[in-house]
């Protein structure tokens, strides 16, 4: 089995450092993960391979945070009060 993505060490340690650094932003401003991601990773890796990563980040961050925002929606309030 060939791997996806063939990184040498100090790669595989760039790409941790820069993808935990992309979270911590998001985690702080909500938002900027993808950017951080992108202008980290492209030193590393060819963007084809960046943005599916990208993606799937993204989704699981949106889904872990769920559960928390579903709780504080006011679901008696209609959308438009128009």
């Amino acid at each position: 089995m060939q791997p996806l993505v063939s990184l040498s060490m100090p790669e595989a340690i760039w790409c941790a450092i820069v993808v935990f650094a992309a979270a911590c932003i998001r985690g702080f401003s909500g938002f900027g993960f993808t950017a951080i991601l992108m202008t980290g990773l492209t030193t590393t890796l060819p963007i084809t391979q960046i943005v599916p990563l990208s993606i799937a980040l993204e989704i699981a961050a949106s889904a872990g945070q769920s559960p928390g925002i579903l709780r504080d929606v006011n679901w008696r309030k209609p959308l438009f009060d128009g």
